[in-house]
């Protein structure tokens, strides 16, 4: 310390006396303080540091007020050096830790990558089972669209039904007469009608024309096609149906030799739909097994009569058919044999 240095807290070479100095009084030596941080002067009063602790100083760190919140007094920290085992020990202890959390860090990125694909197996299943639903919602509202549908259909179908049957009740079919180019249709009718003496019905005759036959490697080729004649009332048509009936039986048309070939040759029947037409052929051929006893038909119905029965049952269908014979057949007779005279007779369709 130079001999011109001031106190950094009073300012002055000589701390402030304390109360009155007497005359004569030896002035105590004055005790001084750097601080080691900015390396000011203070003087030991100033800095407050009481004489209990001059002795002890050096163990201490002083810094003054400008360099802390508060001048003060601070133990030194001792200089020891480390102990090569102890270092030792340290470095193991931290090479330790570090594959410890290595490890962990690995089996943390494992649950990471393992709860994840769970998540997505089960955002997948959530996935699928919302396409499920809307898969199964679309197909209910198919189903109940094609339900409606078929309501519809069905309703068609009957009242095309009803409304065939109507027709037909008015038709007649001449069958077996041949097919002839430049043919005149109308006076092939009119000598049917004057074989059975019925000329007066040829002027209730509306229309008469052959119908088409598609072809089939079931049909025979020498098949001749059907005559249409539609008649203007149902009466008349009931009328030239008995007529024939009565002369058929009669004179037994399918015994004649030497009869006309006209005469031998054509028959008469009811105008009959394509569903009608192929019952009918079923039921015939079944006749012919004698699983029927006999087949009624009349205004586009058709009826069987089953053996051991006394009253006609009414058939609906082909299909009808077949369930009504089986229920009196043997159960190991298969069925589908039936289903060639089906397929054998589609080859006629009508035309209104």
């Amino acid at each position: 310390m130079g001999k011109e240095e001031k106190c950094g807290l009073c300012g002055c070479f000589d701390p402030p006396a304390k109360g009155k100095v007497k005359k004569g009084k030896k002035v105590q030596q004055v005790g001084w303080i750097c601080c080691d941080k900015c390396s000011a002067w203070f003087h030991l009063s100033c800095a407050r540091i009481s004489d209990s602790l001059i002795s002890h100083i050096q163990c201490y760190t002083f810094l003054c007020e400008n360099c802390a919140i508060r001048g003060s007094l601070m133990p030194k920290q001792a200089n020891v050096a480390p102990n090569s085992d102890e270092v030792t020990q340290l470095k193991e202890l931290v090479q330790d830790l570090s594959t410890k959390l290595t490890k962990l860090q690995a089996e943390l990125d494992n649950v990471r990558s393992t709860s994840k694909k769970q998540i997505d197996r089960i955002q997948c299943k959530v996935n699928n089972e919302d396409q499920l639903d809307s898969k199964r919602t679309a197909q209910t509202a198919l189903i109940n669209n094609i339900e409606a549908k078929l309501e519809i259909i069905e309703a068609g179908a009957r009242m095309a039904s009803n409304c065939s049957q109507s027709t037909n009740c008015f038709r007649l079919a001449i069958n077996k007469i041949p097919f002839r180019e430049g043919e005149n249709v109308r006076g092939i009718v009119e000598d049917v009608l004057g074989f059975l003496d019925m000329k007066e019905a040829l002027s209730n005759v509306s229309n008469c024309f052959r119908l088409r036959v598609k072809p089939s490697k079931w049909s025979d080729r020498t098949i001749s096609p059907t005559i249409a004649v539609i008649f203007d009332s149902r009466m008349v048509r009931d009328n030239v149906l008995k007529q024939y009936y009565d002369r058929h039986k009669q004179a037994k048309l399918c015994r004649l030799k030497h009869a006309p070939a006209l005469e031998y040759r054509f028959t008469i029947n009811e105008m009959l739909s394509v569903q009608t037409f192929r019952t009918r052929n079923l039921a015939l051929r079944l006749k012919q097994r004698k699983v029927i006893k006999s087949v009624f038909v009349r205004n586009d119905r058709i009826a069987i009569l089953l053996p051991g029965k006394e009253r006609y049952t009414p058939v609906e269908s082909s299909s009808h058919l077949l369930e009504l014979t089986d229920s009196t057949r043997c159960e190991q007779e298969d069925s589908s044999v039936f289903f060639d005279a089906l397929s054998a007779n589609m080859s006629t369709s009508s035309r209104s």
